[in-house]
């Protein structure tokens, strides 16, 4: 009985790990239950890009620790940074890739929303599946403070509009290594370089492997 009662407690802290980690495969009865569905694909309101310099990372250590919600860089602000840099939210781009996943695998009809607002909208179909970047912006190396790279984090969740049930979700987190630095502040600023942009796309690329694979979505 002892043996049984280990087993039983590591099963279910094993269950619980997987139930946080945000993975949630979708099921093979719902995969069948998907052909020929309609879906509504919602791209969640974007969050603010944020801006991490030596400079206001000294800043927010004085402040306690506290994140500075609008990120300024040399005068900069993080808006003008996505403009001068010709930037959109890679949701947009995973929404693209997603949408083409589930109108091969699936047959599925495919709405695409921008809830610029964070509503959800479902346009009266079966599923919806909501797209969230959770994280994103412009990060200096600790060890190599004149280079920068970028983190992005993103999260996608299925649901069945009939059941009011979540099908399946996925998430990501990715960002920039040292030796695929984008170059220095100065460079980026000037949005003459292609890097920032260039990084971005690929670090939504992994994220939307990284999304199929969580929700077996192919």
């Amino acid at each position: 009985m002892m043996k049984l009662s280990v087993v039983t407690i590591l099963l279910s802290v094993l269950v619980a790990g997987c139930a946080s980690n945000g993975k949630r495969y979708m099921s093979d009865d719902e995969s069948l239950r998907m052909k020929n569905a309609s879906v509504t694909v919602v791209i969640k309101k974007s969050p603010t890009f944020k801006v991490l310099t030596p400079a206001i990372a000294v800043t927010q250590t004085a402040l306690g620790g506290g994140l500075l919600s609008a990120i300024m860089a040399d005068g900069l602000s993080a808006d003008t940074l996505l403009e001068k840099n010709a930037l959109t939210d890679p949701a947009l781009q995973i929404s693209e890739a997603m949408q083409r996943s589930l109108e091969k695998a699936h047959n599925a009809s495919v709405v695409r929303v921008l809830a610029s607002d964070g509503s959800q909208k479902t346009h009266a179909t079966t599923y919806t599946l909501e797209l969230e970047t959770e994280k994103w912006g412009l990060k200096y190396f600790p060890t190599e403070t004149t280079m920068y790279g970028v983190n992005y984090e993103a999260r996608a969740r299925l649901y069945s509009n009939k059941n009011k049930t979540l099908v399946a979700e996925g998430a990501c987190k990715e960002k920039t290594e040292l030796r695929d630095n984008i170059g220095s502040f100065k460079e980026i600023e000037s949005g003459q370089s292609p890097k920032l942009k260039n990084e971005l796309v690929r670090l939504a690329q992994s994220c939307i492997y990284a999304l199929r694979a969580d929700m077996l979505i192919y």
